[in-house]
């Protein structure tokens, strides 16, 4: 499969830099594609017997998904986006109903499928509903990890704080 250059992209280019970005940190060796598209059942039957030109051009970008990445055990569906909708989690699980049907990606066949979403922020709500549905989310604006407290080091007398560095040159 040929991957697209931003040039050709109908969406966010933004966002497939996104895309690229986790794929090269996460996947480093994986093939990918920007923009996949994907047969609907409708579609499939209605391009039957038409010359191969058209039946690319008839092919379906909906759902819109930011790209697939795959190695030869697994293939990961993925969306980036800045604000993440409920929409985005069901876009994912229609594009893997789609995926599985589509003999174009039969060679995937088997393959486990992953869906992600990379977001710069997420609601609790979509998350948690997005997680429910195996749709693994990455977000941007999630807190930090909190560090553990750690307590000061007791000094030598035990009982009396350190002393602040350089106190005896304040005026």
């Amino acid at each position: 499969m040929e991957s697209a250059t931003p040039a050709k992209l109908s969406g966010n280019p933004a966002m497939a830099v996104r895309f690229r970005i986790w794929r090269e940190r996460t996947l480093p060796r994986a093939a990918y594609r920007i923009e996949p598209r994907f047969w609907t059942q409708a579609v499939l039957q209605f391009a039957e017997g038409k010359p191969d030109w058209q039946r690319r051009a008839l092919k379906s970008f909906e759902p819109r998904v930011t790209g697939i990445a795959w190695t030869s055990s697994r293939l990961y569906l993925v969306i980036a986006t800045n604000t993440a909708a409920y929409e985005h989690a069901a876009q994912l699980m229609h594009a893997r109903a789609l995926l599985c049907a589509d003999p174009d990606y039969a060679e995937h066949r088997g393959k486990c499928v992953s869906m992600i979403l990379l977001a710069n922020k997420v609601e609790p709500a979509i998350a948690d509903f997005a997680r429910r549905q195996r749709v693994r989310v990455i977000a941007s604006d999630a807190p930090p990890p909190r560090e553990p407290a750690i307590a000061p080091a007791p000094n030598s007398a035990g009982d009396a704080p350190p002393a602040a560095p350089l106190a005896h040159l304040r005026a």
